[in-house]
């Protein structure tokens, strides 16, 4: 309100229909929301690709002390756990986020067990409670919203993927570490056991890409992550 009431002070000449334009584009942007916007390709993404590449910087950072990859995946990680909620209540109230979107839909193993891995080992060296609560997010996400098969395997829909041995057991593992508790350990060898009876080619000791729920087959397409 103070701008607009002084917009007529402003040292410059301007016809009326520019100060009309002026005075309605500024009424929009103060009836309007101001939002957070990240524009990344990489850098705060919640994506299950680019949480392996995080991955590899971290261990450059224990590993062989690589100090700026170090930096920069600590800075990553602390960036989506402060702003996870943050993007909740926007996905609340204009129905998606500006950023973190894949984070909104935890219903699929890509958006959970790479990021939930990562939030793990950035948590063990910050003891940062926003990720923590993220840890718990993501954990409950994992245990409730993925699709199974009868004896608990993950599954996507009509078929079950190798890949998502990565997507879920290196997150497991850290649970059971982190919180002592029995259900990950137990649910870790669940998992082992369901993709190994799925996937695995006794004849070539390689594991199959997919297994087809219809007609209960592997495709016989060696894979590995």
């Amino acid at each position: 309100k103070w701008f607009l009431g002084r917009l007529h002070a402003f040292p410059v000449s301007r016809g009326e229909a520019d100060l009309a334009a002026m005075r309605t584009a500024l009424k929009v942007i103060a009836d309007g929301h101001v939002r957070a916007y990240l524009d990344t390709s990489f850098f705060g993404q919640w994506f299950y690709a680019l949480m392996v590449g995080n991955y590899g910087l971290l261990k450059l950072y224990k590993d062989w002390d690589c100090a700026r990859e170090g930096d920069y995946f600590l800075r990553n990680m602390r960036t989506m756990a402060a702003y996870y909620e943050y993007a909740k209540y926007e996905a609340a109230q204009f129905g998606d986020p500006t950023f973190l979107q894949r984070a909104m839909r935890l219903d699929n193993l890509d958006a959970i067990g790479t990021m939930g891995m990562n939030f793990v080992e950035y948590y063990r060296l910050t003891k940062d409670e926003k990720a923590l609560h993220v840890i718990r997010e993501l954990a409950d996400a994992l245990m409730n919203n993925i699709p199974r098969f009868p004896d608990g395997a993950f599954m996507r829909g009509t078929t079950m993927w190798a890949d998502d041995t990565f997507m879920s057991c290196p997150f497991l593992v850290r649970l059971a570490c982190l919180t002592g508790e029995r259900k990950y350990f137990d649910e870790l060898k669940t998992q082992i056991e369901g993709f190994h009876k799925r996937l695995f080619i006794e004849e070539e000791s390689v594991y199959s890409h997919i297994f087809f729920v219809e007609p209960g087959e592997k495709n016989r397409v060696p894979w590995g992550r």
